[in-house]
């Protein structure tokens, strides 16, 4: 039998679930046609999840280790304990580096966040929080979007870090997640962007265009429910 101490408990923690979209076709550009690996494009697809590990570390660091992250195959589970300092703040300027990471690099993705009932360790991911991120993501993202509820954002006012103003961390957060045209509240990879890049004059250029080479793509795909999205 096992111990207390080995007894694995749920944690109250906001689970975002990331999908990168058009996965398979990234995946498929590393083989060419006589079945040789295009090293090239292998080591694009190893740069983009480096980075964003790279990322995710970087807030673990800030969240005292709360934030947990899983990577497997086109899809990465990020997750932080809902009342941790600041926690919504920090976590979701890094999934908007995410986006704008795997932006440039050609990857584009949809997603969910929730707050729920989740087990996510070094070992360990489950629990209906993760059900409910990845439903969300699946039936009512739709778009290349990452949607998250307003009880979401809620959760900053609640939790501020001591050395946090809780009134301008609300308005970042309130910049960087904006209410879309069904109600549902999204990640803005658009918009809150342009603060975010270091040469804005010509980095969000630069991004825009890499941009918009994705929704070209995407629009030229023959695919019409891909074609769809990308409208």
């Amino acid at each position: 039998m096992a111990s207390k101490k080995d007894v694995i408990r749920y944690e109250d923690r906001v689970v975002c679930f990331l999908d990168i979209l058009a996965f398979r076709q990234h995946v498929r550009r590393t083989i060419a046609d006589d079945q040789s690996v295009i090293v090239q494009n292998v080591r694009e697809i190893e740069d983009a999840f480096l980075k964003v590990r790279d990322e995710l570390k970087s807030v673990q660091e800030k969240c005292e280790y709360s934030t947990k992250i899983t990577q497997f195959s086109d899809c990465i589970v990020i997750s932080f304990l809902a009342d941790e300092q600041s926690g919504v703040f920090y976590n979701f300027q890094s999934i908007l580096w995410i986006l704008i990471e795997l932006i440039k690099r050609g990857f584009i993705c949809r997603g969910g966040i929730v707050r729920g009932h989740l087990v996510h360790n070094n070992h360990l991911l489950f629990g209906p929080a993760m059900i409910d991120a990845y439903e969300l993501e699946k039936k009512a993202a739709h778009y290349p979007r990452v949607i998250l509820y307003k009880s979401i954002i809620s959760l900053s006012r609640e939790h501020p870090a001591p050395h946090h103003n809780a009134s301008d961390e609300i308005a970042f957060i309130n910049e960087l997640a904006v209410k879309d045209f069904d109600g549902m509240y999204y990640i803005d990879y658009f918009g809150a962007a342009l603060k975010e890049l270091d040469d804005p004059e010509y980095d969000y250029l630069l991004y825009l265009q890499n941009m918009s080479n994705l929704i070209e793509e995407g629009l030229n795909n023959k695919d019409p429910a891909i074609r769809l999205k990308y409208q």
